[in-house]
């Protein structure tokens, strides 16, 4: 049993000063819940040396929270800034340096790293960048300021209105086997022609649109 520093501080006080017994202060103090075994112990070794501090270099020693370990913790599951995507995962890092995943887990928490998913970002070479400028250079020489306050930019997304379903959450339960589940339940039917519903908007240099809801026409 693990005392707090306060706890330690009480049981002394009851020992020295009302000469209580291990099993008199834990009836004392029913709402720590303290077990009288383990105030023995404290006792006995105040009793031997005079204190309940901790022994300098006691304990279990640490085998793998070291700071080489933690260095080089913090150098694979960081992706490097001049090859991304080069990180390990805590089971690769832990395999590398021949430690348990849960240490890797203790070392990033004590250097503070946190987890954060990846964005999915289209893919974008430097032949396109050098596109992309070039146009828009053309396009900022061939349009003056009087004309841009006269364009208009649209743009529309179909939304599906159909609720997406994910898979591996949407389980039946049932005793038996397979075959034997009535079919409604089991099978999750779904259109061959979803429902959409195409919401538009413009932009200009005076401000934006409302948002146009264009419902599906009826068949």
């Amino acid at each position: 049993m693990v005392f707090s520093k306060d706890d330690l501080a009480v049981i002394v006080a009851c020992f020295t000063e009302k000469v209580w017994t291990g099993t008199r202060i834990a009836k004392e103090f029913p709402n720590k819940k303290w077990n009288y075994r383990s105030i023995n112990r404290v006792l006995a070794k105040y009793r031997q040396t005079g204190s309940i501090d901790r022994k300098k270099g006691s304990g279990r020693p640490v085998t793998a929270m070291t700071d080489e370990n933690l260095a080089e913790v913090e150098q694979l599951c960081q992706s490097q800034d001049d090859k991304p995507g080069t990180h390990k995962s805590q089971r690769q890092t832990a395999r590398i340096i021949g430690v348990s995943r849960s240490s890797v887990q203790r070392m990033l928490k004590r250097r503070r790293l946190h987890a954060f998913k990846r964005m999915r970002t289209s893919a974008v070479n430097a032949n396109a960048r050098h596109s992309c400028k070039t146009r828009s250079q053309a396009l900022y020489r061939r349009f003056s300021v009087a004309t841009v306050k006269k364009l208009i930019f649209t743009d529309k997304k179909d939304f599906t209105l159909e609720v997406p379903t994910n898979r591996q959450n949407d389980r039946v339960y049932a005793k038996g086997r397979k075959s034997d589940i009535c079919p409604n339940r089991l099978h999750h039917h779904r259109n061959q022609f979803l429902k959409k519903l195409m919401v538009s908007a413009g932009v200009s240099w005076n401000g934006k649109t409302k948002n146009f809801f264009h419902r599906p026409s009826k068949d």
